[in-house]
């Protein structure tokens, strides 16, 4: 049996570098329009034209969730128009509206944002202006004041205070004297608190001050639900950002090419001098080392804060910029983001035992209960949903490869196994025979002279296991060589030897094919249907804990928890 979480409530260069960060005043929000269209135009400064000074007070794109304005940016003015013409136009069925066509995925982080970098486009967003603790996200800010105000080659010294503030740190000794750049390194891999401290000292004389500067930047930038209290992050009363807030930094910081090159980096080695210890490096953002096209940002936690994730993407030509706060599962969360921001679920797995395509979210209740496969981005809902449950669901059916759809004045869904169709006079859902799948010639002799065909020896178990003639129907031919292997056809469903082992053949994907709906590129992987009968464990979306009740292949492969 599948198992599931239960989740119930949906939804240039580096001497020049400091000059690339510099703000200027602008009125209303088209400061924060103006980093999405710098960042679409890879511009290194954030100078703004008269015109676009006294530009109209309607709100950004980050503020309203659209397309960025055409009237005051004409570089974002392509994308805009192409954009709007997918949105109206009228398409026929096509693997675009069929299996490509994800819904919004059940985040369970307590907010969530999620933007286009070169649209300006909101694709995202969950409780977005929530005031929430961001724990060591905190430290974006504390990069981008301190390239903005301190030469990257001056030397500074760790103070006793630096030295002694705990927790997340490079491991400073008092009196060590290091540059700006090192110190960058370790306050974005390492998360290094000390060097937090050691930085807003030089900057501005003491932590407070430089607060005050963090909190002027948030303010310039239109950052209304953010107030800095530390230049660290760990808990504070008053300390406090918002997923749409941390986007917008997230988005400034990475337009300096120092910044970006140093969330980029996995590993720093500093090497011992006479005013300095040595110093090994590595990135904590562990996203980075999983997920495809990840380049950037910063990860963090607290108790008060819970696990916290800024992480830029390139995938698939978007440039995605997603913020994730307190979120109980980091590698469920930021995986089914990127890929609904990306509009791709090919299975990428996290480096942890529990982690499988067939672990599932769950919620709703009576006829609006739902099932969500992290592995195909696709839900099972109401009376579907109670087929699936009741019909060898995940080892019959296989994953949903579509959403319920209208197809032929029928609302039908597609799964990897099979097709199956709601009747609205009866308000059940039954299974659509697999009609283009007809027996060979010689079988349908078969059929014509001996129509009481017995179920093959090889499948008996794996047919009755299913449910026999309750989910595959009776059979439609008796064991034949078809497609390179021995199959038996029934009325709906294909069985088949694979490897000398008895799986259900995914017939659906072969109707899906035929259509041309199953592209080779974006939809999720093909599983073979039989594999959900290795023992899965259970995620907690809650807890975040999984079950004991794992088998020891999951054993074998165990990694790293993400934090």
């Amino acid at each position: 049996m599948t198992q599931t979480a239960r989740y119930d409530n949906l939804p240039a260069d580096e001497q020049g570098s400091s000059n690339a960060l510099g703000v200027r005043r602008i009125r209303g929000a088209a400061c924060i329009t103006a980093i999405l269209v710098a960042s679409v135009t890879n511009g290194s400064s954030l100078a703004v034209s008269s015109s676009q000074r006294q530009a109209s007070q309607s709100p950004a794109s980050l503020q309203t969730g659209k397309a960025l304005s055409t009237d005051r940016f004409p570089a974002a003015r392509h994308t805009h128009k192409l954009h709007g013409r997918a949105s109206t136009a009228r398409h026929p069925l096509s693997a675009a509206s069929t299996v490509l066509a994800y819904a919004r995925p059940p985040i369970q982080a307590r907010a969530a944002f999620l933007v286009d970098m070169q649209t300006g486009k909101v694709l995202y967003e969950k409780n977005p202006d929530q005031r929430l603790a961001m724990a060591s996200t905190t430290k974006i800010t504390t990069a981008v004041v301190a390239l903005q105000h301190a030469r990257l080659d001056s030397l500074l010294r760790v103070s006793h205070r630096a030295a002694t503030i705990g927790e997340s740190t490079m491991v400073l000794q008092e009196g060590e004297r290091l540059t700006v750049r090192q110190l960058l390194y370790g306050l974005l891999l390492n998360s290094a608190n000390d060097a937090a401290i050691t930085l807003a000292e030089h900057v501005a004389g003491s932590e407070a001050r430089f607060v005050a500067m963090m909190n002027e930047l948030a303010r310039l930038l239109h950052m209304h639900n953010t107030h800095y209290v530390t230049s660290h992050g760990l808990d504070a009363p008053g300390h406090y950002s918002s997923a749409r807030d941390l986007a917008t930094i997230a988005i400034y910081a990475m337009r300096d090419p120092t910044f970006r090159r140093i969330v980029s980096t996995l590993s720093y080695h500093i090497p011992p001098t006479r005013h300095n210890s040595e110093h090994w490096l590595a990135s904590i953002n562990r996203v980075m080392y999983w997920f495809p096209g990840v380049d950037g940002v910063k990860p963090g936690q607290t108790d008060n804060s819970g696990l916290c994730q800024v992480v830029s993407d390139w995938r698939n030509g978007h440039h995605l910029m997603a913020v994730l706060l307190n979120t109980p599962t980091l590698v469920t969360d930021v995986r089914n983001l990127l890929n609904y921001g990306a509009r791709d679920f090919q299975w990428v797995r996290a480096p942890a035992w529990w982690d499988s395509p067939a672990n599932t979210i769950a919620g709703g209740s009576g006829a609006h209960r739902w099932l969500y496969f992290l592995g195909a981005g696709h839900y099972i809902r109401g009376l579907f949903l109670d087929y699936f449950n009741t019909h060898g669901s995940l080892h019959a059916l296989g994953f949903p490869r579509t959403e319920a759809i209208h197809v032929a004045n029928q609302r039908v869904q597609f799964f990897q196994g099979g097709e199956l169709v709601y009747d609205p006079v009866h308000h059940s859902v039954f299974p659509q025979p697999v009609i283009e799948m007809t027996p060979s010639r010689g079988a349908m002799r078969t059929l014509l002279f001996h129509p009481r065909i017995p179920v093959a020896t090889l499948f008996r178990n794996l047919y009755t296991e299913l449910g026999g003639t309750g989910v595959l129907g009776t059979p439609l031919s008796p064991l034949e060589w078809r497609w390179g292997r021995y199959v038996q056809l029934y009325q709906y469903g294909v069985l088949m030897l694979s490897d000398g082992i008895a799986v259900v053949m995914p017939s659906g994907d072969a109707l899906l094919r035929a259509r041309g709906w199953l592209p080779a590129v974006g939809a999720s992987d093909a599983f073979t249907v039989g594999m959900s009968r290795t023992p899965l464990p259970i995620v907690s979306a809650v807890t975040a804990e999984p079950s004991r009740g794992r088998s020891s292949h999951h054993r074998r492969r165990g990694g790293k928890r993400h934090g």
